[in-house]
Formats: structure tokens, sequence, C-alpha cells
């Protein structure tokens, strides 16, 4: 499937998910749930070119990079700008958890470790120890999760289960690029609309 499908069908559940247990006020949790949902449905693609998760990937180190040179011209206090009470090792260990996996996944070959179910354990968990929210771990996880299962629909191999067993998943019934893949990506946003409009965010 293409970015834009895997990101609309992310946002779509997360939205579905949202009215179903009636979190349609705190436009925090909203917004938050969201936005995990959506990372988790472009992340396993952080292995290829030219992704959506790339450009994101991108843009997050330019942001940090030009924020790192503020502070440094500035000449303010990066203690001022973070309250450290509230950082946790778990925390830490949870940040630099979810970079390394990044890191390593951008390395991978395509529909490799990003495309497994340990990837889905491992990410899930880092993001566990960064928010220690259930809730939003299970956005997150259900929006990777569904670039996962909408990928073995493609017609490329997918070893979901490996390292355990070199089995593959892919049924070799859509093309990524096809019809099918538009019309869900029309299905989606439309759907993400209607709920959305639904949500107080």
């Amino acid at each position: 499937m293409t970015g834009k499908t895997h990101l609309v069908v992310g946002t779509a559940l997360a939205s579905g998910l949202l009215l179903l247990n009636h979190n349609t006020s705190n436009s925090d949790i909203i917004t938050t749930s969201i936005v995990l949902s959506a990372l988790g449905a472009i992340l396993p693609d952080i292995d290829t070119k030219h992704s959506i998760m790339r450009k994101v990937f991108y843009g997050t180190i330019l942001a940090i990079g030009i924020m790192i040179g503020l502070i440094f011209y500035s000449n303010i206090n990066p203690k001022s700008l973070i309250n450290w009470d509230e950082v946790t090792v778990p925390i830490i260990i949870g940040i630099f958890s979810f970079i390394g996996l990044l890191i390593y996944g951008y390395f991978s070959s395509h529909r490799t470790f990003t495309h497994t179910l340990l990837a889905l354990i491992l990410f899930s968990l880092s993001i566990y120890m960064i928010c220690n929210n259930l809730a939003y771990t299970m956005y997150f996880a259900i929006g990777m999760l569904s670039h996962q299962l909408l990928d073995m629909l493609n017609k490329k191999s997918m070893y979901w289960l490996n390292p355990i067993t070199k089995k593959d998943f892919a049924l070799y019934s859509i093309n990524s690029s096809g019809t099918t893949s538009t019309m869900m990506f029309v299905v989606g946003l439309l759907v993400t609309i209607c709920f959305t409009n639904q949500l107080s965010i």
C-alpha cells in the first residue's frame, strides 16, 4: 500500500476507537491518540526511500538541529526548557530505544525488521516506556499493526514472524499502488473525516 493509504487507515481506526470508547470531548487525548496511531501506521516504511516516514524522520532531525542551534546562539539554558523532575529513567530508556529501533529499521531492507511482530512489540514497549500510558500505546500498536496487515495483501514477500519462522505471510493479491489501494485510501479518508467531525478536536 502507499504511505497515504496507511496514514488514513491508521487515523480512521484511531478515530473509530475513540468514538467507541466515548472519548469525544478531551482534545488532548483525541489528538495524542490519533497522532500516535498515524505514526504507527507509517513507521514500518522507515525502511523505504521517499516514504512519508522518512520525510518525517528527516524533518524531525532538521527541527532538532535548528532548535539546538537557536539554543546555542541565544545562550538559553537547556535545563530551563525541560522539567527534569519528570524525566525518569524509563522515559530515557524508552526514547533511546525508540531512536535505536528507528535507526536499525532505516538501514534494514524493505519489509524485513519493521514489518515483523518483533518490531511491533519492541516499538510499542518503547512508546509505553516514554508515555507510561497503556491506551496511547494501544493506539500506536493498532496503527502499526494495520500497516503490517495491509502489506500482507501485497504482491511481495512478508515474513511477519521472522526470526521465529521464515513463513511468508503475503497473500499476493493486491498491487501496492493499484486501484484497490486507491479505493482504500478514499474510503479511509472519508471515514476519518466522518469520525473526526464527531470528535471535539
